[in-house]
């Protein structure tokens, strides 16, 4: 059961519960039964935390990747608005390679995967 459960039927309990006449903010409820769910949300703490910090690290991890691949972006983007014609040469050998294997094998995949 997660926290919110045992919340939940702690809640349940209280709802349950019978007012004690003459005081209308006290009630008598089940002591057996509410000392169950606190020993069992007790022991479940531990585990509820230990997700939620796997799932908080987890998040961490990836923002950290999100924010190296979003500077390695902006790095190749200020080098080639520096040398464009770099870029623009080898794009176009890049195209000129690319038809001379259409050329012979018909399929830009094979190309492809020549190059990996």
């Amino acid at each position: 059961m997660s926290i919110k459960d045992y919340m939940d039927d702690l809640e349940d309990l209280l709802d349950q519960a019978h007012p004690i006449p003459f005081v209308s903010h006290k009630v008598i409820i089940d002591g057996e039964r509410m000392q169950e769910l606190i020993n069992a949300a007790r022991q479940d703490i531990p585990s509820e935390i230990s997700r939620a910090k796997a799932i908080n690290d987890e998040c961490d991890q990836v923002i950290e990747r999100a924010k190296l691949k979003a500077e390695r972006i902006i790095q190749e983007a200020e080098i080639r608005s520096r040398f464009p014609e770099a870029f623009t040469g080898w794009s176009n050998q890049l195209h000129r390679s690319t038809e001379y294997a259409e050329q012979y094998s018909g399929s830009t995949f094979c190309y492809a995967v020549y190059l990996q």
